[in-house]
C-alpha cells in the first residue's frame, strides 16, 4: 500500500476452508482469520517486514462442545501490551454466542491458544463485533437470523446490539493461561433490521449500524424496502451502557461502514442504490454531530467503486 493507487501482492498462504473474517494485530505483524475447516477455524499467520508470510498455524474452537462450529467474526483485543497475552474475540452466530481466547507467544517463537473464559450468550445470530477502542468491551450485531426465520433473514424483527464487558486477566494455570476470568453481558440495545454493519468512534463515544432492512430483496418482490437505514446510539464508556439517538434513512442497501480517523465522518459502502442515476455501487458520506444531541447528516458527494462493494476499512 505505498502506492495506493497500485497496491501490489506481496505474499499468499492457504489458510483453510470459507475463511469468513480477517484481523490484524496491533502491531501489525500477525493477522488472525476464522473459517469452516473442522478443528482448524482459528488461524493465525505470521507476517515480518510487510512482505514475508508464515506458514499458518491452526487452533480448533477450544472451550466448546462443537468441533464443527462455524465462526463468523474474528477481532483483536486493543491495548494489551503487558507480556500476559493477547485477547482475541470470535463470534459464533449459530450458537448465540462469543468466545474469548489468550493468545501468547512464547519465547521460542511457538503460539499458543487457551480458551478465556466460558463463552458468553448474546442476542440471536451474533454475526460481527468489535472491541471499544479501550478494549474493555465487544459489541456484537444480532441479527436475528435463523432457520426457524422466514427466508432465513428475510423475515427477521428488529436488530440488537449486546455489550460484554470483558473480564481482566487472572493468574496463570498449569498450562500458562488462565480459563476462569469472568465476561459479563452489561447492555442491549435495539437497531434497524439486520445491522449488517457496525462502527465505534475512535473516542469510544458513539456507535452506529448499517441496516439493509429488506433492500436485499427483488424489485419484484413487495417485501422489498427501498432502502437501508443507519441507527446511530451514543455509548457510556465507564457503564458499558448503550443509548439509542436516531434513525436514518439511507437510499441504498447499506453494507460495510467505518469512521475516518477524526470521528467526524462516517463511509458506507453502498453496494446497491436506488437512486436512478447511479450505474454502479458507491461510497456514501455522512458527517456526524458529537455533543450532548449528536447527529448524521448526509453529504451531497458520493463515490463510484464498481459492482457490489461491502466492506470498507480506513488505512491507517
Amino acid at each position: 500500500m505505498t502506492d495506493p493507487l497500485r497496491p501490489s501482492v506481496r505474499g499468499k498462504v492457504y489458510v483453510g476452508e470459507g475463511p469468513t473474517a480477517v484481523a490484524v494485530h496491533p502491531d501489525g505483524d500477525l493477522v488472525a482469520v476464522v473459517t469452516r475447516s473442522e478443528r482448524q477455524q482459528l488461524v493465525v499467520v505470521a507476517v515480518k517486514d510487510g512482505d514475508q508470510v508464515g506458514d499458518p498455524v491452526a487452533w480448533p474452537l477450544l472451550g466448546l462442545d462443537d468441533d464443527s462450529a462455524v465462526p463468523s467474526c474474528v477481532a483483536w483485543q486493543p491495548g494489551r501490551h503487558d507480556g500476559s497475552g493477547e485477547v482475541l474475540a470470535v463470534t459464533l452466530p449459530e450458537r448465540n454466542q462469543v468466545m474469548f481466547y489468550r493468545f501468547k507467544r512464547e519465547t521460542d517463537g511457538s503460539m499458543v491458544v487457551a480458551p478465556f473464559g466460558a463463552p458468553v450468550t448474546v442476542g440471536k445470530f451474533p454475526y460481527s463485533g468489535a472491541f471499544t477502542p479501550d478494549g474493555k468491551y465487544f459489541i456484537t450485531t444480532d441479527l436475528q437470523w435463523g432457520k426457524d426465520v422466514e427466508g432465513f433473514s428475510v423475515g427477521a424483527g428488529a436488530g440488537q446490539l449486546t455489550v460484554i464487558r470483558v473480564g481482566e486477566p487472572g493468574p496463570e494455570n498449569g498450562q500458562g493461561m488462565d480459563t476462569t476470568v469472568s465476561h459479563a453481558v452489561v447492555s442491549t440495545a435495539t437497531v434497524g433490521v439486520s445491522p449488517e454493519g457496525l462502527a465505534i468512534s475512535p473516542d469510544g463515544n458513539l456507535v452506529v449500524t448499517s441496516n439493509i432492512l429488506r433492500s436485499q430483496l427483488p424489485d419484484s418482490d413487495n417485501r422489498q424496502t427501498k432502502g437501508g437505514s443507519l441507527s446511530l446510539l451514543t455509548f457510556d464508556r465507564s457503564s458499558g451502557q448503550l443509548t439509542p439517538a436516531g434513525e436514518y434513512q439511507i437510499n441504498a442497501m447499506p453494507g460495510g461502514i467505518t469512521f475516518d480517523q477524526s470521528g467526524r465522518y462516517l463511509v458506507v459502502t453502498q453496494f446497491r442504490s436506488f437512486d436512478p442515476d447511479a450505474t454502479d455501487g458507491e461510497l456514501a458520506f455522512w458527517r456526524v454531530s458529537d455533543g450532548r444531541n449528536p447527529s448524521l447528516r448526509e453529504a451531497d458527494f458520493f463515490v463510484g467503486v464498481g459492482a457490489g462493494p461491502h466492506g470498507v476499512l480506513i488505512v491507517r
